[in-house]
């Protein structure tokens, strides 16, 4: 296990990095760019930002300069070098788990780390799938399966299904286009690529779901044709599934209690930040 780590990546005097989920968002590409085929678990708060990464113990200054730079690129403020120490054993990893998973409520935010755009939560669940980023957690910790996961967070232990057609049309086309953005990683404006992406996967999803197709270029913002030309393009599986969890993670989370901050777990006894690397 000492070939993982926990980084911690934070503002001077905690002035806000990532205000709001565009920003947030982009962090999470930049994390995904920089380390996604390492990431284990990672959560971006507005001031400061964990990661749990693979790294040996070797390369661990360069990963951390790797995403110094990433972030800095990005965020709205400085960030500061990233602070690091190896993880100790599975045990250590298990309570990351709980704690990574739990930011939200550690401080106070009053939203389920589901909802929040810069937890890892929905790429563990496979609820979004952002390009580059391969979540790594169960390399770590093997035995660790979605009802853990689920649990951890307040939302029971049976098995997350993917929404159905019949659940998609109840949805409706424009909180199936807000899922697809969230299942995609961006905010629906622009025409970048991974924007375009989610467009297409909303548009091929209503469809599916028999949604009329004027309906759904008015909630994309596209015209008729637009609508056309999206339910037309090559959308890859894993987005259209991550769309399905993602409206059934939405309705999880609906339907239990909020996830308050005496749930989280206690912080694992050790200081967030060791010496920087």
């Amino acid at each position: 296990m000492t070939a993982w780590h926990h980084l911690t990546l934070a503002s001077e005097e905690r002035a806000p990095l990532f205000p709001g989920d565009a920003r947030r968002l982009a962090a999470v590409r930049a994390l995904a760019r920089t380390a996604g085929d390492r990431l284990a678990l990672f959560f971006v708060a507005d001031d400061h930002v964990h990661v749990v990464a693979h790294a040996p113990d070797g390369a661990v200054g360069r990963l951390a300069h790797d995403l110094l730079l990433a972030l800095r690129a990005v965020a709205e403020a400085e960030v500061q070098p990233a602070r690091a120490r190896p993880v100790a054993g599975r045990d250590h990893m298990r309570t990351l788990l709980d704690y990574v998973l739990t930011q939200t409520a550690h401080h106070g935010i009053p939203v389920h780390p589901a909802l929040w755009a810069g937890s890892c939560l929905p790429d563990l669940l496979g609820a979004r799938a952002i390009l580059g980023l391969d979540m790594q957690l169960c390399e770590a910790l093997p035995r660790v399966g979605e009802a853990v996961i689920l649990d951890a967070v307040g939302l029971g232990r049976e098995p997350l299904v993917p929404a159905g057609d019949v659940a998609l049309r109840m949805l409706g086309p424009a909180r199936l286009a807000a899922a697809a953005a969230r299942s995609s990683g961006v905010v629906l404006k622009g025409r970048e690529a991974p924007v375009v992406a989610a467009r297409a996967a909303a548009a091929h999803l209503a469809r599916e779901a028999g949604l009329p197709p004027a309906l759904t270029a008015e909630a994309l913002g596209v015209t008729p044709r637009g609508e056309r030309y999206l339910a037309g393009r090559p959308v890859p599986a894993s987005l259209l599934l991550a769309v399905r969890r993602r409206v059934a993670l939405d309705e999880r989370v609906a339907a239990h209690p909020p996830f308050l901050a005496a749930e989280a777990p206690p912080s694992y006894g050790r200081p967030l930040l060791d010496e920087p690397v």
